[in-house]
């Protein structure tokens, strides 16, 4: 963290074949250089944070709860809950294993 600026950053994501991180801006930059993102959401509202990408190369992977709901997962949060259990490892390899499997076939 810290030992990139946004130019050298984006130049390095540019180059991999798949993003996985959560929701930060070098999510959102890895959707604007057109590099697979995988974004993984636990209390902030994925509908309204996720990555913007109309050439469908995203997938969020969120918890099954309706957007409304990113309030009660911050509370429980602040109350020793932990909200990215709401979110599964095997969630997050489905879409990696989606996005990467699609990105080879391109390849």
């Amino acid at each position: 963290v810290g030992k990139l600026n946004w130019g050298a950053m984006g130049a390095l994501i540019k180059q991999c074949n798949l993003f996985l991180g959560h929701d930060t801006g070098a999510m959102h930059l890895a959707t604007a250089v057109r590099t697979p993102v995988v974004a993984v959401f636990g209390p902030s509202d994925p509908t309204r944070f996720g990555p913007w990408d109309p050439s469908g190369h995203s997938i969020v992977v969120a918890p099954k709860r309706v957007a409304s709901d990113a309030g009660a997962l911050r509370r429980a949060a602040q109350g020793n809950a932990l909200y990215h259990e709401a979110v599964t490892a095997e969630q997050v390899w489905a879409a990696v294993d989606k996005l990467y499997s699609q990105a080879m076939v391109k390849a």
